[in-house]
């Protein structure tokens, strides 16, 4: 079923669902498959939902990258081991594990030109090679989320939102800024 996830991107303001969803993709990944069909890589500068991720979880490519730098050398890994695959790929050689890349807050990496252009890199081509991205953010507006990347993303998925045009940003049209505010009893 990975073989055609593509690009995604999350979306939602703080307490709405968005950790949860990004930590169900990952458990469910550990919990189907093994790491000869599929591996994750996750960058999490927020250190709080995804950095106390054992280590020697069977599906993790690298360890959770969270810090700039570490992020920085993770998406930097991913390009090459993009390029790798293609590589194998032209030789017939053999067909290495999906690997997902996700990105927990995408607006950590506004401005930093060296990390959109490898996660666009890898948006353009990874499918593929077998390698897609999932990146989420709090903040849905286009200083955040680098248009370039929306249009690699072949699935959106949002979560309440701050307003018509963030939900635009995500979703292409309004309505996730109606969403319900939570939910009840929490």
């Amino acid at each position: 079923p990975l073989k055609n996830l593509g690009n995604v991107l999350i979306a939602g303001l703080p307490g709405y669902g968005k950790s949860n969803i990004l930590a169900s993709i990952v458990w469910a990944m550990g919990a189907w498959a093994s790491s000869r069909y599929v591996q994750v890589a996750m960058i999490d500068t927020k250190r709080i939902d995804f950095g106390r991720l054992p280590a020697d979880l069977r599906v993790m490519w690298r360890p959770v990258a969270v810090d700039i730098p570490d992020g920085r050398a993770l998406i930097a890994d991913a390009l090459a081991e993009c390029n790798r695959r293609f590589d194998l790929i032209g030789a017939g050689g053999e067909t290495p594990p999906y690997l997902v890349i996700i990105v927990d807050e995408l607006a950590d990496w506004t401005g930093d030109k060296a990390f959109t252009e490898a996660a666009l890199e890898i948006g353009r081509k990874g499918r593929a090679a077998g390698v897609s991205l999932i990146l989420a953010t709090q903040m849905a507006r286009a200083d955040v989320i680098d248009p370039r990347l929306r249009a690699i993303a072949g699935a959106s998925i949002a979560m309440r939102l701050r307003s018509a045009n963030d939900s635009r940003m995500v979703i292409g049209q309004a309505g996730a800024e109606l969403l319900p505010a939570g939910i009840p009893g929490r």
